[in-house]
């Protein structure tokens, strides 16, 4: 029944592609925020001039979470909330 504004930020984000399948992974984290803090955290990936394709959800479940998700095509960056859904603290 509390209140929290996490921080969230990636880190350690790879992006590899076996037998035609690109897999995106690393951890989600989030700062500033209780220890049992879980969070829905859409996850984007960038494939060019601007073009978004949204990937998956991740439940951030604490200060750090590790996710992998299949994505399509090529794979510039990942994006995590770029439509602002979730009240976060601005980094």
């Amino acid at each position: 029944n509390g209140t929290a504004i996490p921080e969230l930020s990636t880190r350690e984000i790879r992006v590899t592609e076996k037998a035609g399948v690109t897999t995106v992974s690393g951890f989600i984290v989030q700062k500033d925020a209780p220890a049992d803090l879980v969070t829905a955290v859409p996850v984007y990936a960038e494939e060019g001039a601007n073009s978004l394709v949204f990937l998956g959800e991740v439940l951030a479940d604490g200060p750090e979470t590790p996710f992998r998700l299949e994505a399509p095509g090529k794979v510039h960056k990942i994006v995590i909330d770029p439509k602002q859904t979730i009240l976060s603290a601005p980094k």
